[in-house]
């Protein structure tokens, strides 16, 4: 014969939410932190008249040099070009951020 037992479990979650404050003050020092080490770069004009498909610019003088539909053409037509960044096109690039190496 197979004895069963009952087994009751308590869970006690505590969810914690740091205060706004602190919230604030984490966000400014990964900002500042940004702000050190990395440069920003406003491709705004470059990217505005691409609204879908990809785009390759050009690492070093910030340039658009190839636009496609697909992933599949893009680097198809980049393929033996060197310091470029690929970018998925948007109609809206509002906090938009990648990394660009150069």
């Amino acid at each position: 014969m197979v004895g069963r037992m009952a087994l009751n479990h308590v869970v006690y979650v505590r969810i914690v939410v740091p205060e706004q404050s602190l919230i604030s003050t984490l966000l400014s020092a990964i900002n500042s932190n940004i702000k050190k080490n990395m440069k920003s770069i406003d491709l705004a004009q470059a990217l505005k008249p691409y609204t879908e498909g990809w785009v390759a610019i050009n690492k070093r003088n910030k340039k658009v040099v190839a636009h496609a539909k697909t992933f599949e053409l893009i680097t198809q037509k980049i393929k033996d070009a060197k310091d470029i960044i690929l970018v998925p096109a948007s109609k809206n690039y509002f906090g938009f951020v990648t990394y660009l190496n150069a």
